[in-house]
């Protein structure tokens, strides 16, 4: 089974969603780094993500903050964001979980591919693991941060690759 990297964004969310598990169904193993931890354990963090972050799974493994590249240090990304894409680099992993565009577009020019929240939710759908209409209906009601024109375009993908999804089922049931 392959591994991911992660941000603070897509284990804050799927906690708080109770669909954290999915992670681990979807890549594996689990690797984040201390100032991640740290950013996901804040005062104002919901106690549901402390509680689980205090007794996490085996496959949810903790790193100390590797050394971060200097054009790294330059940009604007938090820490969890500092510190995961060089994390990813240094255990050979090419996937990295993570809702900040920036820091997506940065992993990307890395070489590495990059999903956030909504996508994780997609694939579980198309997988039948969950319903993503009735998980973005329980995200929204989260400090998700989102524009009307992002949430259509998800919802536009998310139809179209279901779609796509039941054309391949009903061809293969039909033996085409």
């Amino acid at each position: 089974m392959s591994a991911a990297v992660a941000d603070a964004g897509p284990p804050h969310y799927l906690i708080l969603l109770d669909q954290v598990s999915i992670l681990h169904r979807l890549y594996g193993d689990i690797h984040t780094t201390e100032s991640v931890i740290a950013e996901l354990t804040q005062p104002e963090t919901p106690g549901t993500i402390r509680e689980w972050l205090a007794s996490p799974p085996a496959w949810f493994h903790v790193h100390a903050d590797p050394p971060v590249p200097i054009e790294l240090v330059k940009k604007k990304y938090g820490d969890g964001e500092r510190t995961a894409i060089p994390l990813a680099q240094s255990l050979g992993i090419d996937q990295l979980l993570c809702d900040d565009r920036k820091a997506v577009e940065e992993a990307r020019r890395r070489g590495m591919v990059s999903i956030g929240t909504i996508g994780i939710l997609i694939q579980a759908d198309l997988r039948g693991w969950l319903s993503y209409p009735e998980q973005w209906a329980r995200l929204r009601e989260t400090p998700f941060r989102y524009n009307q024109q992002q949430a259509d375009e998800w919802m536009r993908t998310y139809q179209r690759l279901a779609e796509q999804q039941q054309q391949r089922e009903q061809e293969k049931g039909q033996g085409l």
